[in-house]
């Protein structure tokens, strides 16, 4: 077993501050930023890992953006195992890690986790804690300082992340920077932007878990548009209102949109203001500092008073607006687009249901919409000093194997015939294997994004269509990668402070009038000390 040497509770604690350790960052409103907690990149950083493809097999559609994912129509067949001999020697390693799925039945009970751990040569003992309850599990679990060999990471929410990581975790730079990467084939194929989540003070400390760039995303029912012949794309916000009014009919009890507070996001995005922080002139300035933010604010407000809103839908929840959304009571929800193959599951069995994504427009004609990024790696993986690293990233790097590879299949569903059987060219689950793959090797290491629904090409197409169109509105937040102790510090009180103030507007509770008073207040309580901390980082970097 590779354990860690202790740590004592006061050690911990002076490394965190004196709070309980961990806080979780604000949203954009907040001024967040994708990076990691740390600085501008040190004097003397070491290079982000070369990539190199990995060698899954080549997707049936290629998006044409360098940050855009490939897409599956159906799972591919020239699958091959990657890994001639397993990355592990009969050793037991440990992880903690979260999950946002049930409990998988234990080691003993569980064939398919039985099966991963073989093919593996040795024993991975995966202990996890769900997503919500993660922060806590994580702080407790590193002022016992007993640390298991490796530990999921949430970048963005430590406080002092480059005092811990250098009191507790192993410096990976040596073996993952430039070229050295490539003794790991399958880390190797992990896109760029996702190292630099595992970039602190410019070193390499864990290993990212991917995800798409793309953020938020409005879906819609586009069947329920088309039955009442609205487009499912408005080319501005005139056409794009006169499709809400068209889909809502209250005696019906059918509204247009879920939920008014997070559809300002998308209208700052018609305005190009939805990024949270724009530098000009070398200036940082907020998105809700600008002209452009009050006027999409009241778009907003105008809205609410057209009636498009479900009625019940300030202050309910995922589950609710997910319930409304495929029953057909609204037409447009936002979520993410990580969960993109969730909704045509829900909506199996619904005559005509047909789902996809309305990428933002500009306001008018002379305005080019953005579109704030999602976390490409939120998350990284980092090894305890002690655990001796050469026998971990191995395993790590197995568990990244491309999406195609017999690797994957085997991690995904497991055995033939016991968790998942072939219907036709795809694998399904099924009821075992739909229970016993809950344990989340995928949060502890994996391969790039793909795009694949297993059975429904369409869908896929679908999702690829709109990555198309969206991805290339992506702009960059020139905070990304900065540390700011205040934003650190006050960025959840901050964030409730503007989501308060834009709810009391929308409301008509507040005029619009009233925003720049509500941003006046932001500023005072920490919105300039967090501008001034990121432009000294800018300046320094």
């Amino acid at each position: 077993m590779f354990l860690d040497a202790p740590l004592s509770r006061r050690t911990f604690l002076r490394a965190m501050g004196a709070t309980a350790g961990v806080a979780l960052v604000g949203g954009p409103l907040a001024g967040c930023s994708n990076g990691p907690s740390s600085s501008a990149p040190a004097a003397g950083s070491v290079e982000l890992p070369t990539y190199q493809p990995g060698a899954g097999p080549v997707p049936d559609l290629t998006s044409k953006h360098a940050r855009g994912s490939g897409a599956f129509l159906t799972y591919p067949s020239d699958r091959k195992w990657v890994y001639s001999k397993p990355p592990l020697n009969g050793d037991l390693v440990r992880v903690q890690t979260y999950t946002s799925d049930p409990v998988a039945p234990p080691l003993e009970k569980n064939v398919m986790w039985q099966a991963i751990n073989e093919a593996a040569g040795g024993e991975i003992d995966v202990l996890y804690t769900p997503s919500a309850d993660y922060p806590q599990r994580f702080a407790t679990l590193i002022a016992g300082g007993d640390l298991p060999d490796m530990v999921s990471i949430q970048v963005n929410s430590v406080q002092q992340l480059p005092s811990l990581l250098k009191a507790k975790f192993s410096d990976l730079s040596e073996h993952l920077s430039g070229d050295a990467v490539t003794k790991y084939p399958s880390l190797a194929g992990l896109p760029a932007e996702a190292w630099q989540s595992a970039m602190v003070d410019g070193r390499i400390w864990g290993v990212p878990i991917t995800r798409s760039p793309l953020g938020n995303t409005l879906y819609i029912r586009a069947d329920l548009l088309a039955a009442r012949g609205l487009p499912e794309q408005p080319k501005d916000f005139d056409e794009f209102r006169a499709v809400l009014i068209g889909m809502t009919d209250e005696r019906a009890r059918r509204w247009a949109v879920a939920e008014p507070t997070a559809m300002l996001a998308f209208l700052a995005s018609t305005y190009g203001v939805a990024v949270p922080w724009h530098s000009i002139d070398g200036k940082l300035v907020h998105s809700i500092e600008t002209p452009q933010y009050q006027e999409a604010l009241a778009d907003g407000r105008a809205l609410v008073e057209a009636g498009v809103f479900h009625p019940d839908g300030v202050g309910s929840s995922n589950n609710q607006r997910n319930d409304w959304f495929t029953s057909g009571t609204v037409a447009m929800t936002l979520a993410g687009y990580s969960g993109w193959s969730k909704y045509p599951m829900w909506g199996e069995g619904i005559p005509g249901y047909r789902m996809g994504g309305m990428a933002p427009f500009g306001r008018n004609a002379g305005i080019q919409p953005d579109i704030i990024g999602g976390q490409v790696a939120g998350t990284i993986t980092a090894i305890a000093k002690g655990s001796p690293v050469e026998k971990i990233l191995p395993l790590l790097d197995w568990l990244a194997t491309p999406f195609g590879t017999n690797e994957y299949l085997l991690r995904q569903y497991g055995i033939e015939g016991t968790t998942f059987s072939w219907q036709g060219t795809e694998p399904v689950l099924n009821s075992v294997g739909e229970n016993q793959r809950l344990v989340p090797f995928w949060s502890i290491s994996s391969g790039p994004w793909v795009l694949y629904n297993p059975g429904k090409p369409d869908v896929t197409r679908a999702q690829f269509d709109y990555q198309e169109q969206a991805i290339g509105l992506l702009k960059d937040n020139p905070t990304t990668g900065l540390y700011s102790e205040t934003q650190v510090a006050k960025g959840a009180q901050l964030t409730k402070l503007i989501t308060d103030g834009v709810g009391e507007v929308l409301l008509g509770r507040r005029p619009v009038s009233a925003w720049p008073e509500i941003v006046e207040n932001w500023k005072n309580r920490g919105g300039n000390a967090a501008r001034d901390e990121y432009q000294e980082a800018m300046a320094n970097g």
